[in-house]
């Protein structure tokens, strides 16, 4: 094979290889060589070190690049004070074995990190500090852990799976008829944090109605776990009630979503004769659900 050297072509006409490179130092198995059309591979000792391919890959330790960098056999080490800067947003990391349907993260406007699994979202990091569960509000503003709006049960008795806070609206009836009973206020809260959910309501009345039967306290933002548990729940009667001994009672669930009350001392369940049309009272309850 001859060796051409001119002010047109350059040096040319030697494609080499590893063992014995075209362009070489004095180190006769170190430096570069052509392998194939439009490739260019360099060599250390006689074996490959990296070549860029036709299209325009570059493969260290791999002669079949499969991305425009792709290293094998070894890490990559950043020094400190330095990092990976890309120009825009929607760029990703993806894990080797599988550019497609992967882990991947990747970055989008606003500071925001996704982290995906394909297609799917599975957690995200929001340029305000929020960390939001797969299912979460996308953009829940402030710092905290988002979870979905509807619980994702987990059977790990140690994975925290829910959290929510909101308002409720306590529902008084007396046997459960509410015919004209209405309300001065009434507000109710609660935390939920996995199966455990605490309330907290008051009520006053402007008119207890016309029915009548046991007292009863309903509306709680989520269904008790079945079998219903008899769950103990102090109220404090506040002022409006008649034939009543004590200015404390107790609740009890009668069902998955109902308490009835019951007074502290005596026996027996409060009832609409107990309530007048300014019965005011509030309470707690923690239940599992």
């Amino acid at each position: 094979m001859s060796l051409i050297l001119d002010g047109t072509n350059g040096l040319s006409d030697v494609d080499g290889s590893a063992a014995t490179p075209a362009i070489r130092g004095s180190d006769a198995n170190t430096g570069m060589f052509f392998p194939t059309a439009d490739t260019i591979a360099f060599s250390e000792g006689g074996v490959e070190s990296m070549r860029i391919d036709s299209a325009g890959n570059v493969g260290i330790g791999t002669s079949s690049p499969a991305s425009r960098l792709n290293v094998a056999g070894g890490n990559i080490t950043l020094s400190a004070g330095n990092g990976i800067t890309w120009s825009g947003d929607q760029n990703r990391i993806m894990t080797p074995e599988d550019n497609v349907s992967g882990a991947l993260i990747r970055w989008a406007g606003g500071g925001i990190c996704r982290f995906l699994n394909g297609s799917t979202e599975t957690m995200r990091l929001t340029g305000s500090g929020a960390v939001v569960l797969q299912g979460g509000a996308t953009n829940p503003g402030g710092i905290g852990i988002t979870f979905p709006a509807t619980q994702s049960a987990s059977s790990d008795a140690n994975t925290l799976d829910d959290y929510e806070e909101g308002t409720w609206n306590p529902d008084v009836n007396f046997a459960g008829g509410s015919t004209g009973l209405t309300y001065a206020q009434r507000q109710g809260q609660y935390v939920k944090i996995g199966r455990q959910v605490t309330a907290w309501f008051f009520v006053q009345l402007s008119n207890k109605g016309s029915s009548v039967g046991l007292a009863r306290i309903g509306g709680f933002p989520f269904n008790a776990a079945t079998p219903v548990a008899e769950y103990i729940v102090p109220i404090y009667l506040y002022s409006g009630f008649t034939s009543v001994t004590s200015s404390t009672a107790i609740a009890y669930m009668d069902n998955a979503s109902v308490f009835e009350i019951r007074p502290a001392s005596g026996t027996g369940n409060l009832s609409d004769a107990n309530f007048t049309n300014t019965s005011f009272f509030w309470g707690t309850v923690t239940y599992q659900v």
